[in-house]
């Protein structure tokens, strides 16, 4: 009877992390479509809102700039996004531009890097983050 619990419980546990997960794949790949839908239409306060804070700061630092203006001169194109995967509080949005990073905070979701490619030796170039 104890091993049937056990089982039980076991199942219980894996059908609930897989549910997470799907919700956390669906709500990383909204943000990551909001943000390239945001670029494709050239609206940069929506896509300075989806930024993660140090990504953000970091713009604005290297563009001398508000977020809104140093963003507008990062060439992310919009796009569809193709498939998202999660691994705890990070997750990679493969979109037919490129590739996002995402960071989940207390917000929610948030653009970690943008506008990324996979180079050669298997890391990624991004035009904003990382």
């Amino acid at each position: 009877m104890l091993i049937y619990r056990l089982g039980v419980v076991a199942v219980l546990i894996i059908l609930c992390v897989g549910c997470g997960t799907g919700q956390r794949e669906t709500d990383s790949a909204a943000v990551a479509t909001d943000f390239l839908a945001a670029m494709g239409d050239g609206d940069t306060r929506v896509a300075c809102a989806l930024l993660a804070t140090d990504t953000r700061e970091s713009l604005e630092y290297s563009g001398g700039g508000p977020c809104t203006s140093s963003l507008g001169s990062v060439d992310i194109a919009g796009g569809a996004v193709e498939g998202v995967e999660v691994w705890g509080d990070r997750a990679q949005a493969r979109a037919s531009t490129g590739t996002l990073f995402l960071v989940e905070l207390n917000v929610g979701w948030r653009v970690a890097a943008a506008g990324c490619t996979r180079a050669t030796d298997g890391t990624y170039d991004c035009l904003l983050g990382a």
